[in-house]
């Protein structure tokens, strides 16, 4: 490794991690801890193929950084989804994303900051309760297709199929106030 153009104590922020990176051809991502979640902390340089997870880890006062040399997807794998194939973290938005799919997802997930996707607390959505304030619509249309499920077992890939939908049936029905629109 060449630890040249680093300066310690390494910081987050500052050009050390960015020096490590290129004098050594790898991406770091720095992943922190916070609240019992894994957090993005600093998204890899997104210039190499090989990405090296560093974990950081404060207490206000003093901070670590601790390196993963194996499978930094495999070890977050488990807190971020409940998938049993294999599927790697996207360490720009720690999404599981299946291992053919990555590259691509990759491509457009570094366009933008870190994030991580959370889901609302039970109680704490808003829900539409103004129906009366709704305007009428003169035609709504409404449409079911029905399926028969034929068993199958093949593979794609990562992917596994399970059923082909066969069409069965339909129906459409028109509902209007507009005498032209009855049937």
């Amino acid at each position: 490794m060449d630890w040249s153009g680093v300066k310690f104590p390494t910081t987050v922020t500052g050009g050390s991690i960015t020096n490590f990176e290129k004098n050594n051809n790898i991406d770091v991502a720095v992943v922190g801890y916070k609240n019992d979640k894994y957090v993005p902390v600093r998204p890899p340089g997104g210039q190499y193929k090989r990405v090296t997870p560093l974990f950081y880890f404060s207490d206000g006062e003093k901070s670590h950084y601790a390196c993963i040399r194996k499978s930094g997807s495999r070890l977050l794998r488990s807190s971020f989804s409940k998938h049993s194939e294999s599927v790697c973290i996207c360490w720009y938005c720690f999404s599981s994303v299946p291992e053919g799919r990555l590259k691509e997802h990759k491509r457009l997930c570094s366009k933008h900051e870190p994030t991580q996707v959370t889901m609302p607390v039970e109680g704490s959505v808003f829900r539409f309760r103004n129906y009366q304030n709704m305007i009428r619509s003169p035609v709504v249309i409404y449409a079911d297709f029905e399926t028969l499920h034929q068993r199958m077992d093949e593979r794609y890939g990562q992917t596994r199929l399970v059923s082909k939908h066969i069409p069965a049936a339909y129906s459409v029905v028109v509902v209007s106030d507009l005498p032209e629109f009855q049937m």
